[in-house]
């Protein structure tokens, strides 16, 4: 049963301790076998630092890959939103909280504090913050000036929460419309926080 998957309130709120506790939970799931394996949830876990994640190998791969970034690789991200959601309300979280539901769970494994601002699933139409986004983080800390090297990066989690929307709108029997988002605010750009705008496609 997922509990406990309200935003919080303010600036700080409570957020900070909620990860600290939420962050031990995740570590008491944690478990070593005689091989050396390490799982969570009959999962397969490892460990990669930032570094060398972020840092060397997704900027060597945007080096390569450049404007395919946001036309092939993130879309494809965004199944990666819509099974986390599915498992998220097998577990009993509501489809109409399912942003925050995202967020508690994403937390504590470090890709970035995540918060809900908004969610309507009638619109359907939602709003995203990060803050210390690794991805983010990690652009900005391996190449010089992002906007001028790269002008058309956009982080991967507009991708992910379209996903998302799209399991909660199936979980509630509602059809899902095209969705499209938009990065309003980037820390690889240079901005204190990353944030999306999430909503229906409008028809052209």
């Amino acid at each position: 049963m997922v509990e406990g998957y309200e935003a919080g309130g303010g600036e700080h709120g409570g957020r900070y301790e909620e990860l600290a506790a939420d962050f031990k939970k995740l570590m008491e799931k944690l478990k070593v076998d005689e091989d050396g394996r390490i799982t969570m949830d009959g999962a397969r876990y490892v460990f990669l630092p930032q570094d060398l994640l972020v840092n060397r190998i997704f900027v060597s791969f945007l080096r390569v890959i450049g404007p395919t970034l946001n036309t092939i690789v993130w879309p494809m991200i965004g199944f990666a939103g819509y099974v986390v959601a599915r498992q998220l309300m097998s577990e009993g979280a509501p489809p109409e909280k399912i942003i925050e539901a995202y967020a508690k769970f994403n937390n504590p494994r470090g890709w970035g504090l995540t918060e809900a601002v908004s969610f309507d699933m009638d619109k359907p139409e939602a709003i995203v913050r990060m803050r210390n986004s690794m991805f983010a983080r990690g652009v900005r800390e391996s190449v010089e000036n992002v906007k001028e090297s790269y002008p058309f990066y956009t982080c991967p989690w507009g991708h992910v929460f379209q996903g998302a929307i799209r399991a909660a709108l199936e979980e509630s029997g509602r059809q899902p419309p095209p969705l499209t988002y938009t990065e309003t605010k980037c820390e690889a750009l240079g901005d204190d926080c990353c944030e999306w705008h999430i909503k229906r496609k409008e028809e052209e």
